[in-house]
């Protein structure tokens, strides 16, 4: 159920070859877009903190100083419009407020004749690019190319951040020599399970010797439909923008920041950060003392409460599968009126002797006796679905049932109360899977429905802490039309799909996530949601925490990395298929997670489609609970070269915590001890006290410190490899 990868279309139809074969085969070359040879390289110029750019006259990039010692780099960029020419001059004028704007009169196919301006300003520790494109007539559309080149390859390394993709993990924070590059490499932005690409729209080029680095970094509140990002072995980087509808006399707005900072892969991430808060923090900061290990469980019999908070066991995403049929989570019912759920597992099919009586007084009793343990129960929701096995043809309708009972035949409530919500493929026909009707939550109708279910939940359920959004079906081959990204019965007036209107699921997401926070917030409950069918940290704004899921078929690392990433301010929890999936290497298996500040599923009683409990299991989560637990409430620490191991012997991360820091070092020496530095981080000061905690080690170990200067040495001892130093 693999979705094609949109970047292994792009290499297939040739276009990325097409593209990068027209890039200037030296700094400052002519390129695409380009119609005087002649032209000034250095007309305008754009200065910020520690970034001056250079622009010509055509309003191309043409170089750059950068960093406090203004290091000259003929640094060169440009954005076109792909198939695109200009067809006349470039007109250029400086603004009031400093920046400097180009307007360049575009003829695209069909010699239809545009407009493009952009304007180059100094922004917040940035120097930031704007773009208008402004065109009349019928809807069209072409890939909006933004590129740079960075002039020195050879000494260069890229970055971005990697999400999975291969059949074994790869540190997803090491930069890669962009002069291995022998061909273009491609990578999608949310990639789907079992598929690589990058989850942040950040590219950065890093040259160690100067302590040099640049990020190009697009956007997150623009609509990035489809995107790819290419880096080649000629240090050019590209972020290529699909399916944005020009024509109707429209004008879409994009932008990009340019951002200079350390050779360091956290420099592009901590501006973004700064600049685009509210999508890395949790809208409820309550979510933190949620962080911990999860379980995904129907389970509602004892459970040994010590032992799991031992294992550092604090979220319980329901399980017990309590609803009619997917789409009707919560019915129009009273507290104590009661319903039949419908017996479902997981893999859809419906069982008898699954079916149970309950009401909202029942799950209000359930979260209460969680919350009585010292855990949080999150109630399940989902807006991607309606049925599974109960719609098999919505002419199946029945007109003769009362409105008060409607809600109990899911083919005729569909039809009559939420049918704007169904996902339709390009020949109008819905994705009709053994009863299990595809949705679209742009509808109008079905998104109000939905926001009315979840009214019914924070009232009748009110011990509940919040809710688990089950994943979104983006991409995956369910149906002969291949995938389903787009809702081909609507239109989000954003897009242009295959040469006609659609609305992309991401677009109905943001607007649906949005309201629904709204209304969770307000209510002080919080949003978990499942990642794994699509990693964008663009639509993540109103999630407080991530449960992400994967399968034993597919690679879990696309899941540890992606959702390591979002959650660089907030909980995540990384499926655990079974307790196979630890093997062969149990002390890899967490050191990993530790790596990237996420947590495992716990080994909890009736995990649907994920890991149980046995004694080999429970010992190892046992013996690293108390590493897990300590890292609870983290946010990663992004400053300049803030932490490494000395001869790159271990990994290193480092989190803060309120009152302190911890710094997870994994995949070291067996057993041995390496030194540690830590600088440029505020609040460090003699006096701190350190100590380490080891998997299977009871007692914390005490650990040298040296302060001199603004920087800390450390002297840890590691055992299976592995340590977490506290310091407070």
């Amino acid at each position: 159920m693999n979705r094609r990868s949109f970047s292994s279309k792009l290499l297939k139809s040739g276009v990325f070859s097409s593209f990068l074969s027209k890039l200037p085969s030296s700094a400052g070359a002519p390129g695409p877009q380009e119609c005087h040879e002649n032209r000034n390289p250095a007309a305008y110029t754009i200065e910020s903190d520690n970034l001056t750019v250079h622009f010509d006259d055509q309003g191309r990039i043409a170089g750059a100083n950068i960093g406090p010692k203004k290091l000259v780099r003929s640094l060169t960029g440009e954005t076109i419009l792909e198939s695109c020419t200009i067809s006349g001059p470039v007109t250029a004028r400086r603004l009031e407020n400093g920046a400097v704007e180009f307007r360049s009169p575009l003829r695209g196919p069909d010699n239809r004749e545009f407009s493009m301006v952009q304007r180059y300003l100094a922004a917040h520790g940035s120097v930031r690019g704007e773009i208008e494109i402004t065109c009349q007539g019928e809807p069209w559309t072409t890939p909006i190319v933004t590129r740079l080149r960075w002039p020195r390859p050879d000494v260069a390394q890229f970055w971005t951040s990697w999400v999975g993709g291969d059949d074994r993990w790869k540190d997803p924070l090491q930069p890669q020599p962009m002069a291995r590059c022998s061909w273009p490499c491609t990578w999608d932005y949310g990639p789907y399970a079992g598929v690589g690409g990058f989850c942040i729209p950040v590219a950065s080029v890093l040259e160690d010797k100067d302590d040099t680095g640049v990020s190009l970094v697009l956007s997150l509140e623009d609509p990035l439909l489809e995107l790819a990002l290419t880096s080649d072995a000629e240090g050019t980087v590209a972020f290529r923008r699909a399916d944005l509808r020009l024509g109707q006399g429209r004008t879409v707005k994009l932008a990009f920041d340019l951002v200079a900072h350390e050779a360091d892969w956290r420099g592009g991430l901590r501006w973004m950060v700064q600049r685009y808060k509210p999508f890395f923090e949790p809208p409820n900061e309550l979510v933190q003392e949620m962080a911990g290990t999860g379980a995904y469980s129907g389970w509602d019999g004892p459970i040994d409460a010590g032992r799991l908070k031992q294992m550092a066991y604090t979220v319980m995403w329901e399980a017990a599968f309590d609803w009619p049929y997917m789409g009707m989570y919560f019915p129009p019912l009273e507290d104590d009126e009661a319903w039949w759920s419908a017996g479902y597992d997981s893999g859809g099919d419906r069982l008898p002797q699954l079916m149970h009586r309950l009401s909202y007084r029942t799950l209000n009793d359930r979260a209460r006796a969680m919350r009585k343990d010292g855990f949080y129960y999150l109630s399940y929701f989902n807006f991607d679905a309606w049925g599974w096995t109960d719609v098999y043809s919505l002419k199946a309708v029945n007109r003769n049932i009362p409105q008060k009972y409607l809600w109990m035949e899911p083919t005729t409530y569909l039809a009559e109360k939420t049918a704007d919500g169904i996902w339709r493929d390009e020949n109008g026909k819905e994705s009709n899977l053994g009863g299990l009707v595809v949705m679209d939550s742009g509808g109008p109708n079905y998104r109000a429905d939905m926001l009315a279910q979840v009214r019914r939940a924070i009232e009748g359920i009110p011990e509940s802490s919040g809710f688990a959004i089950d994943r979104i079906w983006w991409g995956i081959d369910l149906t002969t039309s291949g995938a389903r990204i787009i809702d081909y019965g609507a239109d989000d007036t954003v897009g242009w799909y295959k040469g006609r209107p659609g609305r992309h699921l991401s677009v109905s997401f943001r607007e649906t996530m949005a309201k629904l926070g709204a209304l969770i917030r307000e209510a002080g409950k919080v949003i978990f949601y499942n990642p794994c069918m699509c990693y964008r940290l663009d639509l993540m704004r109103d999630v407080d925490g991530f449960f992400g899921e994967t399968w034993p078929t597919m690679h879990g690392y696309t899941c540890l990395n992606g959702t390591g990433f979002l959650a660089l301010r907030k909980p995540g929890i990384v499926w655990t298929n079974d307790s196979a999936t630890l093997r062969p290497d149990p002390d890899a298996y967490f050191q990993r997670h530790l790596h990237m500040g996420v947590y495992p599923m716990a080994p909890y009683p009736k995990n649907d489609h994920s890991i149980t409990p046995d004694p080999e299991t429970d010992a190892k989560y046992l013996e690293y609970g108390p590493l897990m637990v300590a890292m609870r409430g983290k946010q990663w620490v992004l400053e300049p070269h803030c932490i490494e191991v000395q001869d790159q012997v271990a990994k290193v991360n480092l989190f803060a915590l309120p009152g302190g820091w911890v710094a997870p070092i994994t995949f070291g020496p067996k057993d041995g001890m390496v030194k540690v530095v830590l600088r440029n981080v505020a609040g460090l000061a003699e006096g701190v006290h350190c100590d380490a905690l080891h998997p299977g080690v009871a007692q914390p170990q005490a650990v040298g410190t040296t302060f001199r200067g603004g920087v800390l040495e450390l002297q840890v001892p590691l055992k299976r490899g592995c340590a977490m130093v506290r310091i407070k």
